[in-house]
């Protein structure tokens, strides 16, 4: 099973878990300002909803980037965070307008476990 998590829209948050190529569930939550306070509950609901542990994840590919900072650095945080903990492989790839188009390429990269860096998609404006 392998975990989608994207941050990187606006209002809201994108989790889904997929095996052999499919979505298997997939959750969307409003999270306008709020993704670090939803992210981990989304992700325990989706786990959950599918009766499934946390263990069995055997990889987990996260939109990287461009979005919000703060939006963007916490669903890399949680990616890497998770993957490092299970020994996973992990990938980070940019956004899309299509979740299938996000979600095979993310495949073909989840190649081993490499910490994935975030991209804002322009200069940091941070007061």
């Amino acid at each position: 099973m392998i975990l989608f998590i994207n941050t990187t829209l606006l209002n809201k948050i994108q989790v889904a878990l997929i095996r052999n190529g499919k979505i298997v569930k997939q959750i969307s939550q409003q999270a306008k300002y709020k993704h670090s306070e939803k992210l981990l509950p989304a992700i325990d609901k989706l786990l959950k909803s599918q009766k499934i542990g946390i263990e069995k994840l055997k990889g987990i590919i996260v939109v990287k980037g461009p979005g919000a900072f703060s939006a963007v650095r916490t669903g890399v945080i949680v990616a890497n965070t998770l993957a490092y903990i299970l020994n996973i492989k992990l990938a980070g790839i940019t956004a899309d307008n299509s979740l299938e188009k996000m979600i095979n390429y993310g495949i073909k990269e989840l190649k081993s476990f490499k910490i994935v860096e975030p991209f804002y998609g322009k200069e940091l404006n941070i007061t």
